[in-house]
């Protein structure tokens, strides 16, 4: 048997090993976060993940139902190619250095999970979108850690320009009558009644 001087030796030896081993890992693997913060009076352009488009500022992000349902009783053209969108719109999905277009063609391959196998695909796939004279939507997929379906509405200012006004995660839907009636719906009402 151990003496009780023993003891207390070996479980203070024990303790300081412990803490060295975690002093050592915080500071071996500790995150600085002077880069994740931006400098005070900074210009530089915010950081975004490689492959990916930069964040789209929605205008109006709290659209109402009423007002959702308003935009989307334009006479759209359905388009099942991303070529066929406004250029504005294609701009807004271009990853950075627009070396190309940040989502799929339906049908086509794309990260649908976020385990990355190939960084080249996109993690958007278009389902369908509309195009409107002065007015534009998109219904896609996105994949990540949860596989999401998104509507966006975009106001066109001119062939080359559009302007997001609201996004929400809605569907899937086939056609355009079932993305009106998803659209129509509250954020409140989609826990439970898709």
């Amino acid at each position: 048997m151990f003496s009780p001087w023993k003891t207390v030796l070996i479980g203070l030896v024990s303790v300081s090993v412990a803490v060295t081993a975690l002093l050592y890992v915080r500071i071996r693997f500790a995150v600085t976060t002077d880069k994740l913060e931006p400098v005070s009076g900074s210009n530089r352009e915010p950081e975004w993940p490689p492959g990916e488009p930069a964040p789209i500022k929605f205008a109006s992000p709290n659209m109402s139902s009423v007002e959702r349902q308003t935009f989307l009783t334009a006479d759209y053209r359905i388009v099942h190619k991303v070529a066929d969108l406004p250029a504005g719109i294609r701009k807004l999905y271009t990853v950075k250095g627009g070396s190309r277009v940040a989502i799929a063609d339906p049908g086509e391959r794309f990260e649908a999970t976020d385990v990355i196998t190939d960084p080249d695909l996109p993690t958007r796939r278009l389902i369908f979108a509309g195009v409107a004279q002065d007015r534009a939507f998109i219904h896609y997929e996105e994949g990540g850690i949860a596989h999401s379906y998104i509507v966006e509405l975009f106001r066109l200012e001119s062939p080359d320009l559009a302007v997001g006004l609201w996004s929400g995660y809605r569907g899937p839907t086939k056609n355009l009558e079932e993305l009106k009636r998803l659209v129509a719906k509250e954020d409140r009402d989609l826990c439970c009644n898709p």
